[in-house]
């Protein structure tokens, strides 16, 4: 199964190097692995006082449910040092500044040679891949090399590869991790039928991450100023589904939630948000733009990077996009405010998602006029939903610690 896995991954490479003549994304993902230098990792002296760590992400997502463990391990040990490596050039872009790791960089194709090279010039003490981000050729060296390495923020479904005659090699290898750490009861109890004894049930680190974020200190004058204290509704990483939904109610939704901010998933988009409130009676401005002298602007484009996490503290009301294409984007950000969600309804895959909106403080939305009804009603009970929207996150926090106890390093 090797020599086929090899073969898959060859045709990834070729099919990726396709693409790169026609999408920024693919031509970054070839570009970003281009010239990368092992030696520039090189581990000079190992001594006990200064451990080495390797946290792997596949984009900004699973970073936001890895680095809040790292950061609590790390700022007890300031002397340790963090490898940090991206998968995708989404998380790589975003995170390449990142203040607190020593080196940042795309992982290298998963091969032997590459996974022997990184590891021998890191020579890692522990390492923590997050929820998918599972390779063959490193995780296989890591084992090899007797590596304490753990698996954080994992969901496992029986549709999986794993589970399968072909996937059998992998399936023993996970069996491998120190720790397993799930974040659901239906992963703990399949992956128990398969024996394993590795699992530590938690529930999810960006709980912690994003109440953390929330009651960071932050101000922003110019959203303030378009705010003014009125009613908002935000759209957060929004997709062409949810702009369609919310744009095309406007008239209605606005005598509840008089502000809208719109935060596109891509700014590739922001041209597009453009032109589609350009055919509605909408006044919009852009964020980077802002002229608080025009008084009747109803629309912000949030047309900045870095800001949409902590903008959220100014809205009523979140829409978060995403959920209409089976890849919903991080609500959690959102309801660490209070907000109650709206979202789109395929989300099946996102248990936080399916649980909020059992506990009634999110909504899945089909259709313009129950996208209405919800927010006239929350806005009525605005400070009800808040509350409960709270209390609901309060049960979930802890997490971090839990993991941090039981992997007992730091």
């Amino acid at each position: 199964m090797l020599f086929v896995y090899g073969i898959v991954i060859r045709l990834y490479i070729l099919c990726i190097t396709i693409a790169a003549l026609f999408h920024p994304k693919a031509k970054a993902w070839m570009q970003g692995r281009k010239h990368i230098n092992f030696a520039s990792i090189k581990r000079i002296k190992k001594h006990a006082a200064e451990k080495h760590l390797w946290l792997h992400c596949a984009s900004l997502g699973e970073f936001d449910q890895g680095i809040v463990l790292i950061e609590k391990i790390m700022q007890d040990n300031i002397e340790w040092k963090l490898l940090l490596t991206f998968f995708s050039p989404s998380g790589y872009e975003a995170k390449k500044n990142y203040k607190s790791a020593s080196h940042i960089m795309y992982l290298p194709i998963d091969t032997e040679t590459n996974a022997k090279s990184l590891i021998n010039n890191w020579q890692p003490d522990y390492v923590f891949f997050v929820k998918y981000e599972i390779w063959y050729h490193y995780l296989n060296e890591c084992i090899l090399q007797k590596i304490p390495v753990y698996l954080i923020a994992a969901t496992f479904r029986y549709s999986q590869y794993y589970f399968k005659w072909y996937g059998k090699k992998w399936l023993q290898l996970l069996q491998q991790f120190n720790i397993i750490n799930v974040q659901d009861q239906n992963s703990y109890d399949l992956l128990k039928l398969y024996g394993f004894d590795n699992l530590l049930l938690t529930n999810d680190t960006r709980y912690d991450k994003c109440i953390e974020n929330a009651h960071t200190e932050y101000e922003n004058d110019i959203v303030e100023k378009f705010v003014a204290r009125m009613n908002t509704l935000i759209l957060g990483s929004a997709w062409q589904q949810e702009l369609d939904i919310v744009l095309s109610s406007w008239s209605k939704i606005k005598h509840y939630t008089p502000k809208l901010i719109i935060a596109p998933h891509e700014m590739e988009l922001v041209p597009y948000i453009e032109q589609l409130l350009s055919s509605y009676p909408i006044n919009y401005q852009r964020f980077t733009s802002y002229n608080a002298t025009i008084l009747d602007t109803e629309v912000m484009i949030l047309d900045t990077i870095g800001h949409l996490s902590k903008v959220y503290r100014y809205a009523n009301i979140a829409m978060i996009g995403g959920g209409y294409r089976g890849t919903l984007h991080n609500i959690l950000e959102a309801a660490a405010y209070g907000l109650p969600i709206m979202m789109g309804d395929n989300v099946s895959k996102f248990p936080e998602a399916i649980e909020m909106e059992q506990n009634g403080v999110a909504a899945i939305i089909h259709s313009q006029q129950e996208c209405t009804e919800i927010i006239a009603h929350w806005c009525q009970n605005y400070l009800y939903y808040k509350e409960k929207q709270l209390q609901y996150f309060g049960t979930r926090l802890g997490g971090v610690e839990k993991i941090r106890m039981a992997i007992a390093i730091g």
